[in-house]
């Protein structure tokens, strides 16, 4: 067994990982439930990477912004037996591949690019809890009240508390949480040197019009229009996601890559996420998507 000390030694890489909306378990509860599917991934996927495994719990770290914006926790507990299935039944059943490839998710999908597009019919097609849920995300996006300076500033303590020049540094934002990743590595991109090795976005809204629209950088000189301080990005989007609206987002992000600010732009839009929690299958969870073969051999690259 490797000591403490002889680990941070050897390790090579750190982790941040940023969460999207709504309260989240705390954080002992929550680091101990994403490093287990994290774990899964790579024993099943990336077994010879034992340097890797070994170091990972020590490299982790979490970004608890939500608790400052909403008060409260989840209850693991809710998530408990979604992710024993999960880990039980890593690879989606047939009938679970059925409903996420079903017609009407792909006309809801539609839907929802319409109402992206135009927002007033965005409203119409939104459930009560996805217009909650929009809300929120506009607080974060129109910095209603200071949240999305305060929320950048944390992430920004904590990214310069991990990062090291003798180690690699890894970002991991899901859902909104890539989108103030984003953000912050773009305001930190002007404002020092601290850089990141690896930016990996699962279930990001980073390609909709409403986030493009509120971005970092969206309407400065080209020079300024994206972060500068990200070597390479892989992004992660699940089928039948609503949240990742639009999965590709090379589309919107591509010319970082053409004009030498990435060293490389991988994309993965062809993957299943089968978590089921207590509302039912969700595409959108984050245990779901730190299981997958693609998560894997992207943080171990």
């Amino acid at each position: 067994m490797f000591s403490p000390t002889i680990a941070t030694k050897l390790r090579t890489f750190d982790i941040v990982f940023v969460p999207g909306l709504r309260p989240k378990p705390e954080d002992f509860v929550f680091e101990a439930a994403l490093l287990r599917c994290i774990e899964f991934g790579l024993q099943r996927y990336c077994a010879e990477k034992t340097a890797f495994r070994k170091n990972l719990a020590e490299a982790f770290r979490i970004y608890s912004w939500t608790h400052d914006v909403y008060g409260e926790h989840r209850d693991i507990g809710l998530d408990e037996a979604g992710i024993e299935a999960l880990l039980a039944q890593p690879v989606p059943s047939d009938r679970q591949r059925a409903v996420i490839d079903a017609p009407a998710r792909w006309l809801i999908r539609a839907a929802h690019r319409v109402g992206d597009r135009i927002p007033v019919l965005g409203r119409a097609f939104a459930s009560d809890r996805q217009r909650m849920m929009l809300s929120e995300a506009r607080n974060y996006l129109r910095d209603r009240n200071g949240v999305g300076t305060k929320t950048r500033a944390g992430l920004t303590k904590l990214l310069f508390e991990a990062w090291s020049e003798e180690r690699e540094l890894i970002v991991v934002g899901h859902s909104l949480g890539s989108v103030i990743a984003y953000d912050t590595l773009w305001e930190m991109s002007h404002a020092s040197n601290l850089h990141v090795a690896h930016f990996i976005t699962i279930g990001s809204p980073l390609g909709t019009r409403f986030v493009r629209k509120f971005v970092k950088g969206a309407g400065e000189p080209a020079q300024r229009e994206y972060p500068a301080n990200i070597q390479r990005w892989t992004n992660i989007a699940a089928r039948g996601e609503l949240t990742a609206l639009y999965p590709r987002l090379r589309e919107f992000y591509g010319e970082m890559l053409e004009t030498g600010l990435l060293k490389s732009f991988e994309e993965h839009t062809d993957v299943y996420n089968h978590f089921v929690g207590a509302r039912g299958l969700n595409v959108h969870s984050e245990y779901g998507y730190l299981i997958l073969r693609e998560f894997a051999e992207a943080l171990t690259r």
